[in-house]
């Protein structure tokens, strides 16, 4: 068995997800996204597996340059497809959070991804569902594995104490934490609003990651000047620079728009926090009573309402941990194993989920 992947290697989930299959006997190869590469690398029975296909085309520009690179885009997919006969995609999202200049070619490339995979592979039973609502076309493709966790992937943690003295923060402090890649579906703007209608003194919002969009990272920079509680680092942050906020925080808060599954709710339960989030896809089946709190979607009340009930919550960190290390990329590479063995009309292995209907 041999993984053609796009990509493989610098993006933490990949890494993760490929060397646990490497584990597992499975030779893995750094595919390259163009004609030649495909047409005389890739070999009969191979499985080409992608990730994200808006990484694949351009989506930002003139209307004539993204409708000829996603031309390409489609091009080279028949050829993987047609070269390796088999084609993986695992659906970390429903549609790209960074949307085309022309939105429905984001849609057609999911349409065409999901026509032309064998095997779609998602992060629970609720992502599987929010998927097919939307592309029905996914029914009897989808295979469940876990979104692994981040126990030991990262940096040694400093302890609470150490980490707030390095960035500065009272002992007393009640830290909420919003970390990564800030962008507009992750609604840093709401957080704000509903923190400074929360008006405990002793709180501190800390939003640490790096802004593609400056016009963003203005909008936010303005709304965090207005109250002094709230802190702006604006960067990209190194593993120990990460491990060091997230060891100092005390709730990590991620009230998205829109989520289908999310690495950074795992890395959070894989340093012992909590997580308030929304109610919606991978968080609905991992985030339980005993690791975080859930709220609705756009529901600002019901948000400033969990600020002030999450830290009334006796959060242990060694049941958060335990919670986490129930989903490993190992699990999730064994499960794809059994996946690729799998064939219409054949008992379905253990972990392979199927749709009968749209």
């Amino acid at each position: 068995m041999r993984i053609v992947a796009f990509p493989h290697r610098g993006i933490a989930y990949n890494d993760a997800f490929y060397a646990a299959l490497e584990q597992q006997g499975v030779e893995v190869v750094t595919g390259e996204w163009a004609g030649r590469w495909l047409l005389h690398s890739l070999q009969p029975g191979d499985i080409v597996h992608i990730h994200w296909p808006s990484f694949l085309y351009i989506s930002h520009g003139g209307y004539l340059l993204v409708l000829r690179r996603f031309c390409r885009f489609l091009f080279l997919l028949l050829l993987a497809r047609w070269r390796a006969g088999a084609l993986w995609w695992t659906a970390h999202n429903l549609l790209p959070h960074e949307r085309c200049v022309l939105p429905a070619l984001d849609v057609l490339a999911r349409q065409v991804v999901i026509r032309l995979s064998q095997r779609i592979l998602v992060h629970g039973a609720e992502a599987e569902a929010i998927l097919c609502a939307r592309f029905p076309a996914v029914a009897g493709k989808c295979v469940r594995i876990p979104h692994g966790n981040w126990i030991d992937h990262y940096p040694p943690a400093p302890d609470k104490t150490s980490a707030r003295a390095e960035l500065g923060l009272a002992p007393g402090a009640y830290v909420y934490l919003q970390f990564g890649q800030c962008k507009p579906y992750k609604n840093l703007e709401g957080l704000i609003e509903a923190f400074a209608r929360y008006q405990a003194e002793d709180a501190v919002l800390l939003i640490a990651g790096s802004f593609a969009d400056k016009g963003y990272l203005a909008q936010i920079g303005d709304m965090a000047a207005k109250d002094t509680r709230v802190r702006l680092d604006a960067r990209y942050l190194p593993d120990e620079l990460l491990v060091r906020y997230l060891s100092a925080c005390d709730v990590v808060c991620m009230p998205y728009r829109e989520i289908l599954t999310s690495g950074t709710a795992m890395l959070a339960l894989s340093l012992g926090r909590p997580v308030l989030s929304v109610n919606r896809g991978f968080l609905h089946e991992v985030i339980t009573p005993e690791v975080g709190l859930l709220v609705e979607p756009g529901d600002q009340a019901a948000l400033v309402a969990a600020l002030a009930q999450v830290r009334t919550r006796r959060w242990d960190e060694a049941t958060i941990l335990a919670e986490a290390r129930r989903y490993t990329f190992a699990d999730a590479a064994a499960i794809c194993l059994k996946a690729a063995q799998w064939r219409p009309g054949r008992p379905l292995a253990t972990g392979v989920a199927r749709h009968e209907d749209g």
